[in-house]
Formats: structure tokens, sequence, C-alpha cells
């Protein structure tokens, strides 16, 4: 009897124990970038929830705040994964950053609201800023929508001061490069998305497609990048989503695929709306059968062909090549390489295809033909012709190789060695004998095979040496690991930005940012998911010296203000920005990996 009241507690116990791990950990905090700022001034006030697993949520609303004038909202996540005591604990942050801009002079308080995670409610505690005046001439008026920090505005008149983003419109629209084409004939279409409101995001949902063609993908960007367009009398703001190949199969009027998806907006609340592209038709003619060549290829589009030989010393045995180029636009992916006529005094091979070409419709074609003289003497090489319909004009063209006169020398010694000091070019090497009297034994060390399992083998007794080597080091160093280890995210981060930098591209500021608090991160041991704020307090802690920090402190801030504030951004500042991180980073380099003293 008592045995089994034992089993039974310690069943019950066991429920209860996998019922708590299976509980998701969750704490909610709240905060602002700096508590006391200036009239006109930005504020970036930051909700984090944190959990060891991925919980469902809702993005909180935006707190209204009188003194506060709220501009957009965006979302970033971050999981880490730490040991402790030999157990594996991860830690999954995320954060809602508001940004406002201060109005009024005062104390102002962001009030207490409930966040909705999971089946549970959640308080975030109220948060108190002091705002002060403006530092540079006497106080302003607070000022309108227009002329404040606007991420999605720019300086069209007056265009921006309606009262609400609400009044705009948002709406898809494919523009085709054409509205006739022939048949066969690739045709892009590009599909935007024009604003005049607080769009965000764009996912889109469908892509619904219609007879009569197929299509490839020719453009998708990652992001959205608008530019200011004027339409219909209304400015706009304009960005590409997708641009598709399409090549019609059918003669006569055929409808371009609808896109379909969901826009996400800020006015203060969040919401969304379903947006598609309207319809859009296009005329597909036949191919005229004036002037059409008996042995037509299929290819359709504007192009431009030559065709050269890669040398004339020939000698028999040599085997040399003919390059035919096809450059343009047009419908490669529906014609093969032409052949040339049949010849007693060449061995001509089946042509090698090699493209650089963007979804199969524009780019370049090069065709290799290997060739091997069957006999000395002087002879023609055949000619090659490649015909096509050049869409733009309307009428078929043609290319023709030009008449070749060869003299094949009688073959030497060196014949035998060409293609060992010409390993770049095709060839294609006779069969001298009969394959049924070849021997049938197995070389492994001529087997591909045999090389690949060579490499992979040499491969992983390198990698486990280093891992090795690295198990060894954190043992015996630590801290010399440890900034090994810190030395290799710095070197990955400082080479993207580096090289955004040379392109004085903007990109370098968010590489530069992660890649030196990554590094710090590592160096000194910080918890990544920690706010900068809190990170750099951290770091003071460690016996950073104050100038050294200060200048850290100011690279973040002109980070943070060239990726958050329009107008900010001027690549003439980006060479001194580099050498101010360069110099940050000799800084903390100079000292030691923990303690913070050289």
């Amino acid at each position: 009897m008592v045995g089994l009241r034992v089993k039974q507690w310690s069943l019950l116990l066991i429920i209860l124990t996998m019922a708590s791990m299976m509980c998701a950990k969750i704490s909610v905090s709240a905060g602002v970038d700096k508590p006391r700022v200036g009239l006109g001034d930005q504020i970036r006030y930051t909700v984090t929830v944190s959990s060891d697993k991925i919980v469902a949520m809702r993005e909180p609303s935006v707190p209204k705040v009188t003194g506060l004038l709220f501009q957009t909202v965006f979302t970033t996540s971050m999981t880490s994964v730490s040991s402790i005591n030999f157990r594996t604990v991860k830690q999954i942050d995320r954060s809602f950053t508001y940004i406002f801009i201060a109005t009024k002079q005062g104390n102002i308080t962001i009030p207490e609201f409930d966040i909705q995670v999971e089946d549970s409610s959640y308080r975030v505690d109220p948060v108190s800023i002091e705002v002060v005046a403006a530092n540079t001439s006497p106080p302003q008026t607070p000022r309108s929508r227009g002329n404040v920090y606007d991420p999605w505005g720019y300086d069209e008149p007056s265009h921006w001061d309606k009262p609400q983003f609400s009044t705009g419109s948002t709406f898809l629209y494919a523009i085709p490069e054409k509205s006739t084409v022939y048949l066969g004939e690739p045709i892009v279409v590009s599909y935007y998305l024009y604003t005049n409101q607080a769009v965000t995001s764009l996912n889109l949902t469908d892509e619904k497609d219609y007879e009569g063609y197929g299509k490839e993908i020719y453009e998708q960007p990652s992001t959205l990048d608008f530019q200011n367009v004027k339409y219909q009398g209304s400015y706009y703001k304009r960005s590409l989503i997708k641009r598709i190949a399409l090549s019609p199969n059918n003669v006569g009027k055929i409808k371009a695929p609808t896109l379909s998806g969901l826009v996400k907006m800020y006015d203060f609340t969040t919401r969304t709306m379903d947006i598609a592209s309207q319809d859009l038709n296009f005329d597909v003619l036949p191919l005229p059968r004036n002037g059409r060549p008996e042995d037509f290829s299929g290819a359709i589009g504007s192009f431009t062909v030559s065709g050269y030989l890669d040398t004339k010393d020939i000698s028999l045995g040599d085997a040399f090549n003919y390059v035919l180029q096809i450059s343009g636009k047009g419908n490669y992916n529906q014609f093969t390489a032409p052949l040339f006529a049949a010849s007693t005094n060449f061995q001509i091979s089946e042509p090698v295809i090699t493209d650089n070409l963007n979804a199969g419709t524009e780019g370049k074609r090069t065709i290799y033909y290997t060739i091997i003289p069957q006999e000395k003497g002087s002879f023609e090489l055949p000619e090659l012709e490649f015909n096509w319909f050049d869409a733009s004009a309307g009428v078929y063209r043609s290319f023709r190789s030009k008449r070749e006169h060869l003299v094949i020398r009688p073959a030497n010694v060196f014949s035998y060695f060409t293609n060992f000091f010409a390993r770049d070019r095709q060839t294609q090497i006779q069969d001298l004998i009969p394959h049924d009297s070849y021997r049938t034994d197995t070389i492994f060390m001529r087997q591909a095979w045999y090389w690949i399992v060579v490499l992979i083998i040499t491969l992983a007794l390198l990698y486990s040496a280093y891992l090795a080597w690295g198990n060894r080091l954190q043992f015996r160093d630590p801290i010399k690991y440890n900034n090994l280890q810190a030395e290799r995210i710095l070197k990955k981060y400082l080479r993207d930005a580096g090289t955004a930098a040379q392109k004085q591209s903007g990109e370098f500021y968010p590489l530069a940012e992660r890649g030196l608090m990554r590094y710090l991160s590592q160096k000194y041991h910080i918890p990544m998911h920690l706010p900068i704020k809190d990170k750099l307090e951290l770091l003071l802690s460690k016996s950073v010296g104050d100038e050294l920090l200060g200048s850290l402190t100011a690279f973040l801030d002109q980070c943070q203000r060239v990726r958050y504030m329009p107008g900010a951004f001027e690549p003439s500042s980006i060479e001194h920005d580099m050498q101010n991180l360069i110099a940050i980073i000799k800084g903390f380099d100079s000292l030691s990996g923990s303690g913070g003293k050289p």
C-alpha cells in the first residue's frame, strides 16, 4: 500500500515538473532611450517581452500621450542561448519601439497599460520623461505633422499636412513594358505599391495566374524602397514589389497575373488592408509569314550576334573552338543552338552552351563548338547560320559566319601537348581504338569520387584539429579564447561595413553598430538582449575609460540618428565615421578581455 502511494506521488511530481517546464516564463519591461529631452527631440519608447519560448501575442496599441507626437513603430526580435551549470537556457526577446516627437515642455508620463501575451495579460509600468527647452533658438511652437520627423514623408509642399494619413490611398499597380507583343516575345510586367499613407510593410498573399503564358521572376526586391512620384494629379510614394517576365504562347488578348497582398499601416492605431493589382491585358500578335526563313530557329527578340575562331594556327590532331555569342533580350529558353553543316574534313562536336541570363530573357549566351580536323591540307570551314525575329523592328534577321579558309599542317610531336598548354579551351579528343578494346581495370586515383573522398577526409581532419585547438585554448586561456571569438565576430561585420563605406551606402551604420555591439558583448560577457544604455553602464563598471566610453556613445548616437532620422544620412560623413569606428576598436583592443585594464 505504501509502495503504491509512493508511485502515485512520484507520478504526480513528474507531471507537475513537466507542466512547469512547458509553461513559458514571460516578463514585460518598458523604457525610453533618454529620460530628459529637448523640445522637438525624438524619443524612442521600447516595450520588450522576454520569454523562454516562442509565444503568441498581439502588437500593443500605440500609447496616446499629450505632449508626444507619434511618428512610427518598428519591431525587432532576438534569440539568445546560454549554458548555466550545464543547463541550456534560451531567451527570446521581442521589442516594440515607438518613435515620438516631444511637442510640449514639462514632465510627461507615458501611462501604464496592459499587453496580451498568450492567454494572460501583463501590466506595463508607466515611464516618466522630462521635456526641456530646445538648446538652439527660442522655444518653438509645436510643429505640425508635415514638418516633424516622418520616415514615410518627403518635402512636397503641404501634401502631407492633411489631418490624418487615413484620408489617403494605397494600391498595387501593374505596368507592362508594352501593350502589344508577338507570340513568344518576352514581356516584363512591373508591380508597384503606390501609397500616401504610413505603410510599414506589405505581405504578398496570392499571385493569380491565367492562361496563355509562361512566367519567371525577373526581379523581386526584399525591402520597400520608396520614391516620390505624381500619379493622376496626386503625390505618392512608389516602391517596386515585383517584376515578372511573361512568355506568351497563345495569340489574342492575354491577361497578366494579379497580385494580392496585405499592407500594414499606422495612424495612432495599427490597421491592415487587403489590396490587389488591377486587371491588365495585352495583345499577342502572330509571327508574320512574310520573310520567314525555312529553318527558322524560333528565336524572338532584339539580339546582337557575333562569332569567331579562338585560333587559326592548327596542326592535324589539334582541337580548336568556334565561339558564337548571342546577347540582348529575347526568348532564350525557347530556342536551341544552331548546328554546322556536315563536313568530311572536320569533326564538329555537339555545342556547349553557357548562359548569363536574368529570368531566361535578358543577358548573354555563349556557344562553344569544338572542332578537330580530320586530315591535313587547306579546307574551308562550313558556315554557321542563326536566324531570329526582331520584334522591335518586326522583321526576320540572320547571322552567317564568315568563310574561314584553314590550313591544317601535318602533325608533329608538339601537337600531342596542345591541350596540355591550353586547358582553358574546350576540347574533345577523338577515339583512337574502339571502346570494346579498352582494358576494364579501374584506377581509383583517376576516379572523381576517390578525390572527393580524400578531400572530405582531409577537410574533416583539419576541422577536427581546429575544434580541438579551440577547446584546448578555451580551458587553458579563457580570456584569450574569448578575445579571439570577439575579433572573429568583429572582422566579419567590419568587412561588410567597410564594403558599405566604400560604396557610401547607408547600410554602413546598421552593420557597424551591430558588429561593434556583438564584439563588445562577446569580449566583456554582456548579454545581447540588454538595451544599449544598460550595455554602456556595464562597460563603465568594467573600468573602461571615460574618453573611450564617450567616443563609443557618440558613435552609437550617430548610428541611431542616421538610421531613424530623415535627411541625417550624408555620404560625405561616412569616411569620418569609419575612422571613428576604427579608433574605438583600437581602444577596446588595447584593453584586456574582462577587466577592462591594459
